[in-house]
């Protein structure tokens, strides 16, 4: 019964490394039991996914919270050979297994990263997170043809409080000079023509309005109560104080 807890309290990480080692010191077999804890646990995170449609699981889930705990460790054990940019093929996993072993059998890492994968764990749940702004902003200029997600978007808040940090975060810099933003984020970013400065494009949307109303009404006269074009008007009084100042 002791050996068996012994593998129970392995499978959730709460042994420590001491103990782990003075184990491995008396070539104690992880595997006897066929990681069968390991595989209840995991078994409770696919359910877990089809209930919510993710393996986010909150660290002080609720309804399961050794099912919260059991995620973080399996993050802080892998985590560090998986991004969340990457797919990996068989060779990697096994080279995987085999460098974590040092703690348990090869064998025994590698069928739990299989099912892992299998399962769609998420390894950096920050980055998975960010990704899936990301791909909000995406969707949002496919159907409008911009980037300039307005920071009180009605149909999706979020998504504009998100963009207007990414900006905060591309604009200051740490002691040493870098961006605080990713390099990796800023430019999957640009690759889909975020605005960094949204002040500048959107006066020059403004001036480019103001052009065509010229172009239409012979004026950059427009009336400070215009109904053609309210947000015109505003901006064209803006402009006039912003001079005068």
């Amino acid at each position: 019964q002791w050996t068996r807890t012994q593998r129970k309290n392995y499978a959730w990480g709460e042994l420590t490394t001491d103990q782990i080692s003075k184990l491995n010191s008396l070539d104690f077999d992880w595997s006897e039991d066929k990681d069968e804890d390991w595989n209840a646990m995991c078994d409770r995170l696919v359910c877990y996914k089809r209930k919510y449609n993710t393996t986010l699981v909150p660290c002080t889930c609720g309804e399961d919270p050794s099912l919260g705990s059991w995620v973080i460790t399996q993050r802080h054990v892998y985590s560090q050979y998986f991004s969340a940019y990457e797919e990996y093929d068989e060779d990697y996993i096994e080279y995987v297994a085999n460098d974590v072993a040092k703690r348990t059998t090869a064998e025994t890492h590698s069928n739990r990263l299989h099912k892992l994968i299998d399962v769609g764990f998420v390894w950096d749940p920050l980055e998975e997170q960010w990704l899936e702004m990301y791909q909000r902003l995406v969707v949002y200029k496919e159907k409008n043809n911009s980037t300039l997600a307005p920071e009180e978007y009605e149909k999706d808040p979020e998504l504009g409080n998100w963009v207007n940090n990414q900006r905060m975060l591309y604009s200051t810099e740490d002691d040493n000079g870098n961006r605080l933003i990713y390099e990796h984020r800023a430019k999957m970013l640009d690759e889909i023509g975020f605005v960094w400065n949204s002040l500048e494009v959107r006066w020059s949307e403004m001036f480019e309005r103001l052009v065509q109303y010229k172009t239409k009404y012979g004026s950059t006269e427009v009336p400070y109560h215009s109904t053609l074009d309210p947000q015109l008007a505003d901006w064209v009084s803006s402009q006039r104080l912003n001079k005068k100042q």
